[in-house]
């Protein structure tokens, strides 16, 4: 039940195609300024509550990244979901190539798997 953040002009939208995961951007060009919280500030959560009870309303727990390289010519930055690696909120679980697999751990346990 745990869903899975990420650029969705990236790629990332799917993600349910391939591992069966409900991303919460599910395609490019969808208006999602509810998930801003998360796609905006995740790097935020300590000090942001606005980020955590987004994350836990909407189940999120992990997010996906394909890297800056977009399916079109075009730029579109989620500043939340960005520099993973310096986020104090996730933690890295895997990676191939480009693509990584990061855990929202600065917001406890969601309920799902």
């Amino acid at each position: 039940d745990v869903k899975i953040a990420g650029n969705p002009w990236t790629g990332t939208s799917l993600v349910y195609a391939l591992a069966n995961r409900i991303p919460i951007l599910s395609h490019p060009g969808g208006e999602f300024a509810i998930l801003d919280p998360i796609t905006q500030h995740l790097q935020d959560a300590a000090s942001d509550p606005a980020v955590c009870a987004t994350v836990k309303k909407y189940n999120v727990g992990f997010v996906l990244d394909f890297g800056d390289v977009e399916v079109f010519p075009e730029r579109h930055v989620y500043k939340g979901l960005i520099d993973l690696e310096h986020n104090p909120a996730v933690t890295k679980v895997t990676s191939v190539g480009r693509a990584s697999l990061w855990q929202i751990t600065g917001c406890g346990a969601l309920s799902g798997k």
